[in-house]
């Protein structure tokens, strides 16, 4: 989809979509964008001097060769985010032989890659039930942690920092463990059964933190002086956040830039009418977020039949606070957050990171709180404002 333009005398959506090669035109009533927020044409790799007389292979982990053999090969990754500790166990699997380099250490949490209490309750309980409690006990468990880590940093800290010193040692923990930002102010890597901290405390993966002078012909050249070999650099430099998937909007010939709009119950947007996205939390699965979200779209489509109503908008408040829609100062956030809506300084235009509380919220939430209604239109007659709440519920 390239396009998407809403008229309010049609009350309808034209989209405007590349399809089987040709474009195409669609309309709707509602759009919900369901894209995430990453850019899934393009990721982000920045500027390194002396790229072009490398002799081997750069490769960026979103764009990864089907047919890549790393087999006896130098590979050095780039990075300490989630992507590079994901990439480096399994490189190692694959008969490589790792090194990674990071400029600047990560939190990394263990956690076991198979789930004991599971196995066990599957004996004696349905599927269904055991689902719902893993479920729950899960989001509790990563909830609790972000939390603990905002509230009390210092004691995240330590506990991270004692996790990390049970696989690889003090010594390693505080040459390349020692992260100079809190437990989730940035994401936190998670290594299922430690696998990434076992292959650096086992020395199957080597792990340098430096700075990259330059490429070289052979390899990468460190702010030490060090070159490291290479046969293949993997780039896992971070993504590039994208909202509704670049798609432009437009409302009654009038181009939306989503940077100045609020997001309404972090599901739509200001000013825009009938239509939702779907982003799912930071610190948890993205499908706890986004069954909350599916929920309340339910039921303002429920609302518009109610009422006999062909739109909604939300209108945010004059005056009100605005601030990022993700509190992270990860590279990739703090590079993209300008083009995302914002969140505001009070319900119902803040986002939060706890799905037990947004579970509860969403089932009460009053639909027509800060939201304007078009009335159905009549044969003969101009659609009329069903109700303009703001700052209440009518």
């Amino acid at each position: 989809m390239i396009r998407a333009e809403w008229s309010s005398a049609d009350a309808r959506w034209t989209l405007d979509v590349q399809a089987r090669g040709s474009r195409e035109t669609w309309t709707c009533a509602f759009l919900y964008g369901c894209t995430g927020y990453f850019d899934h044409a393009a990721g982000y790799t920045p500027y390194f001097a002396g790229a072009d007389d490398f002799r081997g292979d750069v490769i960026h982990p979103q764009f990864w060769p089907e047919d890549l053999d790393v087999r006896g090969r130098q590979v050095v990754v780039i990075g300490s985010g989630a992507t590079a500790v994901t990439i480096v166990p399994a490189l190692v699997d694959a008969g490589a032989d790792v090194t990674m380099v990071q400029r600047s250490p990560s939190w990394v949490f263990g956690v076991p890659g198979h789930d004991v209490t599971a196995a066990r309750l599957r004996r004696w309980l349905p599927g269904s039930v055991v689902a719902r409690v893993l479920r729950t006990g899960n989001a509790a468990m990563t909830i609790g942690l972000y939390a603990l880590s905002r509230r009390a940093p210092r004691v995240a800290a330590a506990m991270l920092r004692r996790g990390m010193r049970e696989v690889v040692g003090d010594e390693t923990v505080a040459e390349h463990f020692s992260p100079h930002y809190g437990p989730w102010e940035q994401r936190l890597c998670v290594a299922p059964d430690h696998d990434f901290l076992r292959v650096v405390a086992n020395g199957r993966a080597r792990l340098l933190t430096d700075h990259i002078a330059r490429f070289v012909p052979s390899g990468l050249e460190l702010g030490s002086g060090d070159v490291v070999e290479a046969d293949v650099v993997v780039t896992a430099t971070g993504l590039v956040m994208l909202p509704f998937g670049g798609i432009e909007l437009v409302v009654d010939g009038r181009s939306i830039d989503l940077g100045a709009t609020f997001v309404y119950r972090g599901a739509m947007i200001s000013g825009v009418p009938n239509a939702a996205l779907c982003v799912g939390y930071v610190n948890a699965s993205w499908t706890l977020r986004a069954e909350v979200t599916h929920e309340f779209v339910c039921r303002v489509l429920g609302f518009l039949d109610e009422h006999g109503a062909e739109s909604a908008t939300p209108v945010a408040p004059a005056g009100m606070g605005a601030r990022p829609v993700m509190d992270l100062t990860s590279g990739y956030v703090l590079r993209g957050q300008n083009r995302f809506p914002k969140q505001g300084d009070r319900e119902p235009w803040t986002i939060r990171q706890n799905w037990f509380v947004d579970r509860r919220a969403v089932r009460r939430a009053q639909v027509d709180q800060d939201m304007t209604f078009v009335a159905r239109h009549q044969p003969g007659r101009e659609a009329a404002r069903l109700t303009h709440t703001v700052g209440q519920a009518s």
